[in-house]
């Protein structure tokens, strides 16, 4: 056996939490290396249907008859089978062993303050609101708050360091490894909200190769590289079943993320010397405080809106017709960037005696786990990271295509009504009618290009 320490140092604040309740006001920091190995697995599923066939394995008829009905009745044969041959599984002992050594210098998220005319002895969570400095992270961290109890993430901040200890028996399967670590240095990282450029790190101890965070293109290729020696060596070496090598052909839309279909991007226009000056510019919302008019918004936001009105139509004002009078049919273009969605404080601005309310949109997507889960999640394919040349950080966008619903492109529709007043007169809203998702990335690309983005070759 192996063991190799990886030592990476963290580049965007990289919030994560265990299972331990709440100690004063925040959940403990703890990243857990079943966590590591979960993003590991979603990069390796990215590169893996460029290598084999994940929907195929031959020589089935070779194995016993219930490891024979096991692998007939995947969907995903030959993807499963790799997946468990490196990351191990249920029926099979993992091949390395890992563990987390994180720095104990951690932070706390704070930003509850005390809404306009409540007391300071108030101990209701509902007196105060969450309003965190800088102002990116109002939206850019939503989720890793619960105001219901005011409580909060705790976090390693840039800079800090935390070492990844493998423990490896085989060394080809320690070759797969370390290449997508790489890759998941470049794209992603570690955490909640790595999808917004959170959690990022940098590998500080591998050399000039592996480690090399604006090698985008390399990174793609050694893993691939890594996997195809990794097949070919199982299936000259008579072991059952066989992969079928050869990329995957999918029919349409990959059904989760892969480097099947991808673009990169860069935003130059958004670069600065401080990363978070660049996090600012994604994610900020300004507001005139005196008016609640919507003075500016960040990129990020600019482009979800953009979405919305698509076609020069307000997704959410064709939603609130149907709910109200009835339409037929409703487009939803953001969820081409991640479900659930959800629009609150809805109401008939022509019927202002009536009542508020709020909708929620779900996938009906079903698939792999821990892509799709059961709840109706469907994670964003575009991946925000920030990438530091000389001396400016500039964000880098990594667009998957995949799909969003897969049941006629439906999405699920949850409702609900909360009272406007003690006058508000009961109204019932209107259930027939279809609410579909929106998967033209084409579209969703040439937004990003009018916006700013560069395609990166």
């Amino acid at each position: 056996m192996t063991e190799k320490d990886i030592e990476c140092e963290v580049v965007t604040p990289l919030f994560s939490r265990g299972v331990t309740d709440p100690v004063n006001g925040a959940y403990p920091f703890e990243l857990r290396p079943q966590s590591v190995k979960g993003v590991m697995r979603f990069w390796f599923r990215a590169i893996a249907p460029l290598v084999i066939d994940i929907y195929k394995l031959d020589e089935l008829n070779k194995l016993n008859d219930d490891e024979r009905k096991r692998w007939e009745g995947e969907r995903y044969k030959g993807l499963k089978y790799l997946e468990e041959l490196i990351f191990g599984s249920q029926n099979r002992k993992a091949p390395f062993g890992l563990e987390v050594e994180t720095s104990r210098n951690v932070k706390t998220l704070k930003g509850y303050k005390l809404k306009k005319g409540r007391t300071p002895e108030s101990e209701n969570p509902k007196d105060y609101k969450f309003d965190v400095e800088p102002p990116f992270q109002s939206y850019s961290v939503y989720g890793l708050h619960n105001d219901d109890n005011m409580v909060t993430y705790q976090y390693i901040d840039s800079g800090e360091k935390f070492t990844l200890k493998f423990y490896i028996r085989d060394e080809q399967v320690g070759n797969v490894l370390m290449n997508i670590l790489w890759m998941v240095s470049i794209f992603s990282g570690f955490g909640a909200k790595t999808r917004k450029g959170y959690g990022e790190f940098r590998i500080v101890n591998q050399g000039n190769v592996i480690g090399n965070r604006d090698a985008f293109n390399d990174a793609q290729v050694q893993v691939k590289k890594s996997l195809d020696e990794f097949v070919k060596t199982h299936n000259d070496t008579n072991r059952y079943p066989k992969f079928v090598i050869q990329p995957t052909q999918f029919n349409g839309l990959p059904e989760f993320p892969t480097f099947a279909s991808y673009t990169i991007f860069t935003l130059p226009n958004l670069s600065d010397d401080k990363w978070s000056k660049v996090m600012e510019q994604l994610y900020s919302i300004k507001i005139d405080m005196g008016t609640r008019k919507v003075m500016s918004r960040g990129w990020y936001i600019v482009l979800k809106y953009s979405l919305r009105t698509n076609n020069g139509k307000d997704c959410v004002k064709n939603l609130k017709d149907a709910l109200l009078n009835n339409v037929r049919t409703v487009v939803i273009p953001p969820s081409i960037l991640g479900l659930p969605i959800q629009y609150q404080n809805l109401k008939d601005s022509k019927k202002p005696d009536i009542s508020y309310f709020r909708i929620t949109l779900f996938s009906l997507l079903r698939g792999l786990d821990g892509i799709d889960d059961e709840n109706g999640r469907k994670g964003s394919p575009l991946f925000v990271s920030l990438h530091q040349t000389n001396d400016k950080w500039i964000p880098v966008l990594l667009l998957m295509n995949s799909q969003i619903t897969n049941d006629r492109n439906e999405l699920r529709l949850e409702k609900s009504v909360k009272e406007a007043s003690q006058k508000a007169k009961p109204y019932k809203l209107h259930e027939d009618f279809t609410v579909v998702g929106y998967e033209d990335f084409d579209a969703l690309s040439q937004l990003i290009t009018k916006s700013g983005g560069k395609k990166y070759e």
